[in-house]
């Protein structure tokens, strides 16, 4: 979030285990502690609106596609 510059971000895309990413409970519970505020720096804070939850070969296979 720090080597964005953006101090709001729409939608936050990050990866999880397979496994754990396969839990709608475990995914909720990452999604709702990125929601938010961050203070990232003393001088920089950051709001991400939603979060996406991917699989980790998923966002794999997409970097490789771009």
């Amino acid at each position: 979030m720090l080597l964005s510059e953006m101090s709001e971000i729409d939608v936050l895309v990050t990866g999880f285990p397979v496994l754990q990413a396969l839990s709608p409970e475990r995914c909720k519970e990452l999604e709702s502690q990125f929601i938010g505020q961050h203070q990232i720096t003393p001088k920089r804070i950051v709001n991400v609106k939603k979060v996406e939850v991917l699989p980790q070969p998923v966002g794999g296979l997409l970097d490789f596609l771009n």
